[in-house]
């Protein structure tokens, strides 16, 4: 959603350009401005994926003129943009679709269902857990975090078009389990703290995405073999995470992100 500023009883029109830099929206509704000189106006990004999710403020010039208006911005973060699937989470999905049991309302059906949907990085299905009737779905987003709103809206929405006739299904995105890491490192030569720290950020990112909904723990040991396998780095000591040197157990309805890393 963004703010535009211009002279009341001019239009924004439906395709009508905003930017930030070089990244263009477009809006996707008619808009008057009205007597106080605002307008609310959603936009979309022109490029797919994650490119599109920015900062508040970031939205702020006109990349063609349009009468009447006078300034833009985003009192918002840009959020919603996901990258297309590889080919390999596409043939994971595939293989998954043809080799799970996913009929008549099944377990696996729901869990089909919420993955049909952009953007809906995996899912669980808990039957039964308010009783007879129920079923609660559990949904992480593409980048394998929590889901947004509107996420978890449209999934609702997909399943309900599809669900058998009297179960109730409540859709719900998994918790965030927060993990800091604290550690002391030993450098490669000619190696900098900072670029170390940024490397230990992106392996351990990696080794958490990939285990979001597959394990009921986050090791301590591969923690450690995710700092080790950065060139930046030598050795490590006093690694913790979360204060502590043990696993870090994660429930079915939790899905472990990367807190605050610690380096010395």
């Amino acid at each position: 959603m963004v703010t535009i500023t211009g002279t009341p009883g001019s239009v924004i029109s439906v395709g009508d350009k905003v930017a930030s830099d070089n990244l263009i929206f477009s809006a996707i509704e008619n808009k008057e401005i009205n007597e106080s000189g605002t307008a609310d106006v959603t936009v979309i990004c022109d490029t797919v994926g994650t490119v599109g999710n920015i900062p508040t403020g970031s939205i702020n010039r006109f990349p063609v003129t349009l009468s009447g208006i006078v300034s833009v911005t985003n009192n918002e973060p840009a959020t919603g943009g996901f990258n297309e699937e590889t080919d390999d989470e596409l043939r994971d999905r595939y293989f998954e679709k043809v080799s799970l049991p996913a009929t008549s309302g099944s377990k696996y059906h729901y869990i089909q269902w919420a993955k049909e949907i952009n953007g809906v990085g995996d899912a669980k299905c808990l039957p039964l857990w308010n009783g007879n009737g129920t079923v609660k779905v559990i949904i992480i987003n593409a980048d394998k975090g929590v889901a947004s709103d509107e996420l978890i809206d449209e999934v609702k929405n997909h399943i309900e078009e599809n669900r058998p006739i009297g179960a109730e299904v409540t859709v719900e995105s998994a918790a965030p389990l927060t993990i800091d890491i604290s550690v002391t490192l030993t450098l490669a030569s000619g190696a900098s703290l900072d670029i170390a720290k940024e490397k230990i950020t992106e392996s351990i990112t990696k080794y958490l995405q990939k285990n979001a909904f597959s394990v009921g723990y986050i090791s301590y040991a591969q923690i450690g073999g995710c700092i080790l396998a950065c060139d930046e780095i030598a050795d490590y000591s006093n690694l913790t995470l979360n204060n502590d040197t043990q696993n870090i157990s994660v429930s079915e309805t939790q899905v472990p992100v990367l807190g605050v890393v610690t380096v010395a």
